[in-house]
């Protein structure tokens, strides 16, 4: 089976850090961090065949030196959520000397441990990535490749999924920890319109599957 690999970018904000989560112990900081690629490898790798590697983490030691310490203060529920979120990702992604380029995925620390994170899914310039897992009766990689296309991508409305020649298989979509969002399955699939307005913001992959096929492509709600 063909893998994908994306990088994944950690920070620990100085909340989390001297919070009861770490009681500003570096080294559990640490390990709390790489815990995290063998958390999503062990729930998504199998089952889209996607793995993630630790790229760039941050730990806030200083909190007067903190940039996000009073812009990120909440996730999940929160009433700050959204704000938190919209911070975090604008850091990242307008401060590439700090925090690098190549991650597809970054997540914060806000005050807790793991369940403290706040995902946010849009922070590379690598939008689409599309992998093709074929069985003994493979067929040309690039005709698996163009059977079906997915656009807009990223949006936030409709998403619609066209598929080549009307082939007959199983279309789903699945979150990055790999839940189901979304299944369909019968014949001759010729393309559906997906309304995702109230997906949580974040990476999708759209999965088609066909006879001993399968093609995944990378989206992003926005």
């Amino acid at each position: 089976m063909d893998v994908l690999e994306y990088e994944i970018g950690v920070e620990i904000g100085s909340r989390s850090f001297f919070g009861s989560a770490y009681n500003g112990n570096l080294a559990i900081a640490q390990a709390s961090a790489q815990s995290i690629i063998g958390h999503l490898n062990s729930r998504f790798l199998h089952g889209s065949g996607v793995k993630f590697t630790l790229g760039t983490v941050i730990i806030r030691t200083n909190a007067s030196t903190d940039p996000l310490r009073d812009l990120v203060t909440g996730t999940g529920t929160s009433p700050t959520a959204s704000s938190s979120l919209v911070a975090f990702r604008n850091y990242w992604n307008n401060n590439p000397g700090e925090v690098g380029t190549t991650h597809d995925v970054a997540v914060y620390h806000v005050k807790a441990a793991t369940s403290g994170l706040a995902y946010v899914n849009r922070v590379a310039t690598r939008i689409i990535l599309t992998y093709i897992e074929t069985g003994p009766l493979s067929v040309d990689d690039n005709n698996l490749k163009n059977m079906f296309s997915v656009y807009p991508n990223p949006t936030n409305s409709i998403l619609n999924i066209k598929i080549k020649d009307h082939k007959n298989g199983v279309l789903s979509i699945v979150d990055i920890l790999g839940n189901s969002v979304y299944s369909e399955e019968k014949t001759e699939i010729g393309g559906v319109a997906v309304d995702i307005s109230n997906w949580s913001h974040g990476v999708y992959f759209v999965i088609f599957k066909i006879d001993n096929h399968k093609i995944v492509k990378k989206i992003i709600v926005d």
